[in-house]
């Protein structure tokens, strides 16, 4: 099966970060397809750029620079919608390839089984999958309140809506857009049981530590690695933007010939 990877991104310039991560992709031969709202925006050679309006747009979309969370919200609602319309795999643009995951399976997504907890940071669902119709039937409601919460989360919605607010996705609470209702409509189809465990996706923390030997990193079965907010963060607030030397970050960026100070985190 030809593998094709995709992800969105919109903003400030790629980073470091991204950079390294898209090119993690790249060169293992996976195709990398980005998303953005403008497409003249630097990316690395080879990156196949599309306009994200092609596949989801809404009212929201010139308001993301704004709210992180909202730019996360619209990142979750965007990834359904393109697992609905193409056959690309969805992986966050803080995802590492590692070594490539078997990309046969239909169904891609980490799951810590004894939680029954997903993440949705690497994902793919066939486009009949039912759950993904069922994720889209209710990020598509009038009035989208997510029943599978604590009864204290659905009270104050409730109460909202009485009042005579308008309930939208991005009034709804974190995650909720995301791994929430991924996890929800997996598991009533029972479809959760087609993941993969979680090691492979996210297994190790702590990427900006040089303290840390480079082979803690990488045994044989690590896949990816999830660097997730906290390490450009890190980044950004305790080294200026430049990832310190000796650390993982540092090491990868070398390896795929990218020079952090060309792209700091801002």
């Amino acid at each position: 099966m030809d593998v094709q990877v995709a992800s969105f991104w919109f903003g400030s310039p790629l980073s470091c970060v991204e950079r390294v991560c898209i090119q993690s992709f790249l060169d293992h031969g996976i195709p990398f397809h980005l998303y953005v709202l403008n497409l003249n925006m630097d990316v690395p050679d080879g990156v196949i750029l599309h306009d994200a309006r092609d596949i989801y747009a809404d009212d929201q979309m010139e308001l993301l620079s704004g709210s992180r969370k909202r730019a996360a919200v619209f990142s979750d609602v965007f990834r359904m919608y393109m697992l609905q319309k193409t056959d690309f795999v969805w992986v966050d643009l803080d995802i590492y390839c590692v070594n490539p995951l078997d990309f046969e399976s239909d169904y891609l997504f980490g799951v810590v089984w004894r939680k029954k907890a997903m993440n949705n940071c690497v994902l793919r669902l066939p486009r009949n999958s039912l759950a993904l119709k069922l994720i889209v039937n209710f990020l598509e409601s009038e009035v989208p309140l997510p029943f599978w919460l604590s009864d204290d989360h659905i009270k104050k919605l409730v109460n909202r809506y009485e009042a005579g607010e308008q309930i939208t996705l991005y009034d709804l609470p974190w995650t909720t857009t995301g791994p929430s209702v991924t996890r929800w409509a997996l598991t009533l189809t029972g479809e959760i049981d087609r993941g993969q465990h979680w090691h492979l996706y996210w297994p190790r923390r702590g990427f900006v530590d040089p303290s840390q030997d480079i082979d803690y990193y990488e045994p044989d079965w690590v896949r990816f690695h999830h660097f997730q907010g906290e390490t450009r963060s890190q980044i950004h607030d305790l080294y200026e933007g430049i990832p310190p030397k000796g650390s993982y970050i540092d090491f990868i960026c070398n390896r795929h010939g990218i020079n952090p100070e060309n792209y700091p985190v801002v």
